[in-house]
């Protein structure tokens, strides 16, 4: 792959997004696909991205299918039918919106579906405007979506308060829980005018201490701003870690069987029957779901997917589940059965070449009285206590060493162990 379609592969994922680049991708997308959907966030730089993506559709002879402003969960809801979808938009309100490439079921755009795009680029350095594509608005999405939402949880007999800092996928889940039987106290909501106001982080501090005051709620929530991920406080304001949010749903809905990354808590050992960890991010957890059939699977962060819905990440499903949950039992009681776990991170620093040194570090922890996987993502040893991994992180240039295990006393004994069986040390 040349250097230019792996930046483009990289802008695809999100990364370095800039106008020019939004209209390559959609050249190179309305060259590959006869028909993409699209839908965008509030972010104000997302309009400029989205306009030049759309140009690059059109002037590749494609079609663009644009559901508006949606919660990118909704996508694979979209009444019209496309051979690949694409979400613009950005978390951060002093950040360009990027991109992201979706299979119609909601998977995401893998490296080699990339590069069968990115192939085909030096054959269109220049357009020829052989053909000129159209965009065609797209009415239904969202209600599509809300419509399954709704089949799946059932009625709801809870209070739950909820930050609408971002209006698109807050307001939906609102009005779905609404719906569904629930009192909703929405906080944080601004409508906006102009370019000011329209994207603001999550006021988590104040949605916390609304929870905890009114003594009202039976939950409190906050969504990103593509509806994929959730932050949650239980009834007392305590806030419910990410990575034991779908612990939970696994456990309340009898789900046997989950897909998580390398370093997602062992916890869910403890809940879940069948723990399928892989190697990479909610994209790889995304692909061990619609290849291995695990039906579930989650991150550390509160990105939690279900093939019952699609196979993107849904904070939106998330958010109904758990007040299901919360309408039934406390959500604080149902946290409490899932064991806390001590866990570190070191960096060590390293000039050396990782594909010479993690020869070295292989062969150092399988003499480790441990169960140990290397894979693309690290080399993972699991102990009766806990769990090392080692991985390298070439922005930094250092061996990260993340250790788990029930005590502190386990965690510090695993990680001397780790460190001393690769024999490397922390520089002064």
């Amino acid at each position: 792959m040349s250097g230019d379609e792996g930046l483009v592969l990289r802008d695809a994922l999100g990364m370095d997004m800039t106008p020019e680049t939004a209209l390559r991708i959609g050249r190179l997308l309305g060259h590959s696909y006869r028909t993409v959907s699209c839908c965008r966030d509030m972010h104000p730089s997302t309009s400029m991205i989205d306009m030049a993506f759309r140009a690059g559709i059109e002037a590749a002879g494609g079609t663009l299918m644009h559901s508006g402003i949606v919660p990118a969960p909704a996508m694979p809801f979209s009444p019209a039918e496309s051979d690949c979808y694409v979400t613009i938009g950005t978390h951060n309100p002093d950040s360009m919106s990027g991109i992201e490439i979706h299979r119609p079921d909601g998977s995401f755009f893998s490296e080699a579906d990339v590069y069968g795009v990115t192939s085909k680029e030096e054959r269109l350095l220049l357009p020829t405007y052989e053909r000129i594509g159209r965009c065609v608005d797209v009415q239904g999405t969202a209600e599509a979506y809300a419509d399954r939402l709704k089949s799946l949880v059932g009625g709801l007999d809870c209070a739950l308060a909820l930050d609408c800092s971002y209006p698109c996928p807050s307001l939906l889940a609102a009005k779905a829980a609404n719906d569904l039987g629930a009192d909703t106290l929405m906080l944080s909501y601004r409508v906006p005018h102009g370019a000011e106001n329209i994207l603001s982080e999550p006021d988590l501090r104040t949605l916390q201490k609304t929870v905890k005051d009114t003594k009202l709620c039976n939950m409190g929530a906050a969504l990103s701003h593509d509806g994929g991920r959730i932050d949650v406080f239980d009834e007392n304001g305590v806030r419910i870690p990410g990575s034991k949010i779908p612990i939970m749903i696994a456990s309340f809905y009898g789900i046997r069987r989950i897909a998580v990354p390398l370093d997602f808590t062992m916890g869910a050992d403890d809940i879940v029957k069948g723990v399928v960890r892989t190697p990479g991010n909610i994209m790889a957890v995304s692909d061990e779901i619609r290849e291995g059939g695990a039906g579930f699977g989650a991150d550390a962060v509160g990105r939690v997917i279900s093939d019952d819905m699609s196979l993107a990440p849904d904070g939106i499903l998330a958010l109904l589940r758990l007040a299901d949950m919360a309408s039934q039992a406390k959500l604080s009681d149902l946290a409490a059965e899932i064991p806390d776990y001590q866990r570190s991170e070191e960096r060590i620093k390293t000039n050396a070449d990782w594909d010479v040194l993690r020869i070295g570090i292989e062969d150092g922890v399988r003499s480790l009285d441990g169960d140990t996987v290397s894979t693309t993502d690290g080399i993972r040893t699991s102990f009766e206590s806990g769990w090392s991994l080692i991985r390298y992180d070439p922005d930094d240039a250092s061996v990260v060493i993340t250790c788990e295990a029930r005590d502190k006393a386990y965690l510090v004994g695993i990680n001397e162990m780790t460190k001393g069986a690769i024999n490397l040390r922390t520089d002064d």
